[in-house]
């Protein structure tokens, strides 16, 4: 990750948000019922209901994603009622994570998203998130690329940034890769949905071969593991 841009105390969010108790915006006494779940429940119960047949707004990677998220970085709210989590928490969680600013926004918008689930308002001030530099789509300079892979000690990292290279497949479909999708007799890449909302089976070249064969036997499931080997791959 780049360097954050900027940083933001928790006391001083906390000035900053208004709300109407110490949790996030407040709990309406009719709404009582609506939130007596756990951090896990209320995760279970959103997937469910984006996962729907009837909605379809989420895959199963990104269900798994959202699970690991909250497994490495949440792991003692799990069992805690939604609604003893307290904005103080929430910054203090950002804080810790502000070397990865991505991933410190992100589990927050994903918590943020399970307290609207449940009929909640998080009030987030303006400014709380950190600024994420704008990534780069092309590779301005292969000499450069090779420098950064090669200071890369973590294979399942280094393996994501190759096989875009050779194949420029979205980070997103890359991170998220199961071996179901992928043919090597083939050759080939299946991804399920594109930025366009098709499928598509992409050809592999013999370098993306070799990059795919260096990943065989870490996970079961995805062709690139986080380092636990608990789910696919965030952070890269």
């Amino acid at each position: 990750y780049h360097d954050i841009v900027e940083v933001h105390p928790a006391d001083e969010v906390m000035q900053k948000c208004r709300c109407t108790s110490p949790h996030l915006g407040g709990i309406a006494p009719d709404r009582l019922e609506q939130v007596q779940a756990t951090l896990d429940e209320t995760l279970d119960d959103y997937i469910e209901h984006n996962m729907h047949p009837s909605r379809a707004k989420m895959t199963q990677a990104t269900a798994d994603s959202y699970k690991s998220l909250i497994r490495l970085h949440c792991a003692r709210w799990r069992s805690r009622d939604l609604a003893d989590i307290t904005f103080a928490d929430l910054a203090s969680l950002h804080k810790r994570l502000g070397d990865k600013p991505y991933t410190a926004n992100h589990v927050v918008k994903l918590i943020r998203a399970l307290f609207k689930h449940r009929g909640l308002d998080m009030r987030i001030p303006k400014g709380f998130f950190y600024k994420e530099e704008k990534r780069e789509n092309a590779i301005a300079d292969l000499k450069d690329f090779g420098e950064r892979i090669a200071k890369v000690d973590w294979t399942a990292k280094r393996a994501v940034w190759l096989l875009g290279a050779y194949t420029g497949i979205r980070r997103r479909s890359l991170t998220n890769l199961e071996w179901s999708a992928v043919d090597l007799d083939e050759g080939t890449i299946h991804l399920d949905r594109m930025k366009n909302g098709l499928a598509r089976t992409l050809p592999l070249s013999k370098p993306a071969i070799a990059v795919l064969k260096e990943m065989m036997g870490l996970h079961p499931k995805y062709v690139f593991p986080r380092r636990d080997n608990g789910g696919p791959i965030i952070e890269v």
